[in-house]
């Protein structure tokens, strides 16, 4: 028995739920580093354990999304304070939560995210 009280739920750690989340609803088409980014500056990176990395890769794919949509603008400029780019390559929160939600609205098993 842990410390939790009864009535509150363990919590998984970033590092457990994304690589679940990922194995259980995006197409396995690249091999992933064991860690979750969740943050850059610069040429650094950071995972959810708060290792900082170098960052020598540039990215595999990109995305269209149109021009200056106010809606798309904002998210971009939101997210653009967190982390520009993280390459297929390795796990982060945002890819593995779409990929579910598009299941769950599609009824699809698994996602392809792909240029």
């Amino acid at each position: 028995m842990t410390s939790q009280t009864l009535d509150q739920p363990e919590t998984k750690s970033l590092a457990q739920e994304i690589p679940e989340l990922d194995h259980e609803y995006v197409m396995g088409t690249y091999s992933r580093q064991p860690f979750v980014i969740v943050r850059g500056d610069g040429i650094h990176v950071w995972d959810s354990s708060g290792k900082q990395y170098l960052d020598f890769l540039s990215g595999i794919a990109v995305v269209g999304v149109g021009h200056c949509h106010p809606r798309v603008s904002a998210a971009i400029a939101e997210q653009a304070h967190t982390l520009m780019h993280i390459s297929n390559l390795f796990h982060n929160p945002l890819q593995a939560r779409l990929g579910k939600r598009l299941c769950d609205l599609t009824g699809m098993e698994k996602v392809f995210f792909c240029n």
